[in-house]
């Protein structure tokens, strides 16, 4: 049963150093896939940042014509008082307040909206940032990798040793003088 147990962990071992292998020799492949994945998040968020600011321009807007046409109402109910066609105002009073209540719930969904724009603004700054950061970390990955393969390159490069050559030499020139002697 313990041979068993060791077999199994020698197996998971070697399976787990080889997978960090793989992830070793991969690192600045897997890097970049997180960056374009980070970037693709970035812009889907100031996609959203985008999308949001839209509905409170537009909610904005809705805000304002509601009131510009209190203000219009309110001047034609006080003109039918003055000519006194009071039931008349008193239904132009009822639309106003109609009004004033939608004012009321739109306000309301805006500070809702510009308080969800201001979040997502704040996550689209930190997402930004983090692209940013990656992007500086993948360089220097990059780098680091050049350097790392000309290393072994250069390291792997057999440079001959300068004493043997020297002794080639020497040799050589003992036979030349062997047979200078010999001619003489």
């Amino acid at each position: 049963m313990k041979v068993l147990s060791s077999l199994f962990r020698w197996i998971k071992s070697k399976d787990s150093s080889a997978s960090e292998a793989i992830e070793n020799s991969n690192a600045v492949a897997f890097a970049k896939q997180d960056l374009e994945k980070m970037e693709k998040d970035r812009d889907v968020a100031r996609d959203a940042v985008a999308t949001i600011k839209a509905e409170v321009a537009r909610l904005g807007r809705d805000v304002h014509n509601k009131k510009v046409a209190i203000i219009a109402k309110t001047s034609d109910a006080e003109a039918l008082l003055t000519k006194g066609n009071e039931a008349l105002a008193t239904q132009v009073c009822a639309l106003i307040e109609d009004l004033e209540a939608e004012i009321a719930v739109l306000e309301k969904a805006l500070a809702q909206q510009q308080a969800l724009c201001h979040q997502q603004e704040q996550q689209y700054h930190q997402l930004n940032q983090a692209v940013s950061d990656a992007g500086r970390s993948l360089k220097m990955m990059q780098t680091m990798e050049s350097v790392a393969a000309s290393t072994e390159k250069a390291s792997s490069v057999k440079i001959g040793d300068g004493s043997s050559a020297l002794a080639r030499f020497k040799q050589r020139e003992v036979a030349v003088q062997a047979r200078l002697d010999k001619a003489q």
